[in-house]
């Protein structure tokens, strides 16, 4: 008897498992049925959220990506220039007069 509750319970939790979720609630066949008609009676394009495409560009071109090496030296140069002029050292690396400083 108890074996058989054991297979009974696993059998109950087995066929909830084979059900879909969103957010951790069960997807209806009802909720299924009617997103299915939806999508068959087609969508307005104009009205649907138009969406960017990554991160806001800097300007009217595209930017390019470049790789830049730099010495110790010349970044400790660059993070000098930087807070003269009032500019924020974003590595960790920076000396703490100049770290996490923002103008």
């Amino acid at each position: 008897m108890a074996q058989d509750l054991t297979v009974r319970n696993l059998t109950a939790e087995l066929r909830m498992a084979e059900k879909e979720t969103i957010g951790g609630v069960p997807v209806t066949e009802e909720q299924i049925t009617a997103w299915a008609a939806e999508a068959e009676a087609g969508y307005d394009v104009q009205a649907l959220k138009k969406r960017g495409r990554g991160r806001p560009g800097r300007g009217a071109e595209p930017s390019q990506v470049i790789a830049l090496r730099l010495t110790p030296e010349e970044l400790a140069a660059l993070d000098a220039r930087a807070a003269s002029e009032g500019g924020a050292c974003w590595r960790p690396s920076c000396s703490s007069s100049t770290a996490g400083t923002n103008s």
